[in-house]
């Protein structure tokens, strides 16, 4: 299976700007904008998640003589067994991490990928890479993944509150860990790409677009709510935004909007 993946994803021309016909350049508020993801891009992605579904459904579907061969330790009902499999996984990646060296970054991605199941713990860790802390207080949080009323992290309703008073107003949710996500990358500065905001630094004209990436970054930051406090840390200064935009995203993006409707900054 992952030689298969391998071929697949090999295949998909990553870096390189493609014709994708209709979708080669869209309006945003009149002004021409090229794709922040190209179609070849999304093709990869897609072909990633096939292969974890297939991955599921190949451990669903293991009849009782068949788990002694993956692992005489693997759980008989389908749901426990799921469970059981994605935490060796997790092992299996925490290891893979270790073992990597320095120089691996001279390898080769393809040369030093690590096995499915382990490429399926990574790429999660990418869609939640981090625990979750209250907006306000940063006191780190235990969010249990399902609840009876739908309310628990891997749920569609997620939300969480800080026990602390001064926290009770505050309503964690996706939305609003988007947020605190959003204003850490906004007064990140270090190491230096990491200072740019996602998707300002790349355009289907150049791999590297440094000017178009700073412009977009100080356009956003002459927003008065987004502004850095006199004498504040990073830890503050994210707090103060947070609190300007009501702890609202959508309010965030007004603020950003705003400042890079026109120009070469625009998003």
């Amino acid at each position: 299976m992952g030689s298969v993946l391998l071929k697949n994803l090999e295949q998909m021309p990553f870096g390189f700007p493609v014709d994708d016909g209709p979708f080669a350049m869209y309006r945003i508020n009149g002004y021409p904008t090229s794709p922040l993801v190209e179609v070849s891009q999304l093709k990869g992605h897609l072909a990633l998640l096939r292969h974890f579904a297939a991955l599921r459904t190949t451990v669903d579907g293991l009849k009782q003589s068949e788990m002694s061969v993956w692992h005489d330790q693997m759980p008989e009902d389908r749901e426990l067994r799921w469970t059981w499999f994605v935490g060796r996984a997790v092992e299996r990646f925490e290891r893979w991490c270790q073992s990597l060296m320095s120089d691996d970054t001279e390898a080769g991605i393809w040369n030093v990928l690590p096995p499915l199941d382990a490429l399926m713990v990574w790429h999660s860790y990418m869609l939640n890479p981090g625990p979750i802390r209250c907006l306000k207080c940063l006191k780190t949080l235990e969010a249990p993944l399902m609840k009876e009323d739908g309310t628990g992290y891997l749920q569609q309703n997620f939300i969480l509150r800080c026990p602390a008073y001064d926290c009770q107003t505050i309503r964690i949710t996706k939305e609003t860990l988007a947020l605190y996500k959003l204003s850490s990358d906004i007064v990140r500065t270090e190491p230096r790409f990491w200072g740019f905001l996602a998707g300002t630094l790349r355009t289907s004209m150049s791999d590297l677009n440094i000017g178009r990436a700073t412009n977009v970054k100080d356009a956003i930051l002459l927003a008065k709510e987004l502004k850095e406090p006199p004498g504040s840390d990073k830890a503050a200064w994210i707090q103060s935004i947070m609190k300007n935009v009501n702890y609202q995203l959508m309010d965030i993006r007004k603020c950003m909007t705003s400042k890079v409707k026109g120009g070469d900054g625009r998003l």
